[in-house]
């Protein structure tokens, strides 16, 4: 079982986004410091609730590997400036670290390549996001989770 360090963010991310983070918690400052260590990739999805800072929120399953390009120390802990490289399916959830590690499938559907190819991609990926938020708030709503 290969577990690859996770990061939900409050941002959806579609591959060939810019992605920059500033990291100042001590865990996910233990996770880029294991991530610069390794192959200089992560798993970022997207909140559905809960809260970026502290933990004990919820998330998508659908987001993004993203290939981290460097690193710079920032005032307050350090700024990461990455690129999102190809929309991913998390298949399990690791909280066993002080941050989330994932299991992973790379999208293998027809449909987004099609997307992708005619230049799709990103409307297509934030509707499937859109999608997915709003059918977790009307769960929400309804007690239906």
């Amino acid at each position: 079982m290969t577990l690859t360090p996770a990061f939900p963010v409050g941002a959806a991310y579609v591959p060939g986004d810019a992605v920059i983070l500033r990291v100042f918690e001590d865990r996910y400052l233990s996770m880029m410091e294991r991530v610069l260590q390794g192959d200089n990739t992560f798993v970022s999805v997207l909140i559905s609730a809960g809260s970026e800072v502290g933990g004990h929120d919820q998330r998508f399953d659908t987001g993004v590997l993203v290939h981290v390009d460097h690193v710079e120390p920032a005032e307050f802990g350090i700024m990461v400036y990455a690129h999102a490289v190809q929309a991913v399916t998390v298949t399990s959830w690791n909280n066993d670290d002080s941050y989330p590690r994932v299991e992973f499938t790379l999208h293998r559907d027809e449909e987004l390549r099609r997307q992708f190819a005619e230049g799709n991609f990103k409307s297509l990926l934030r509707l499937r996001v859109l999608v997915d938020l709003a059918l977790a708030v009307g769960a929400a709503a309804t007690g239906t989770q």
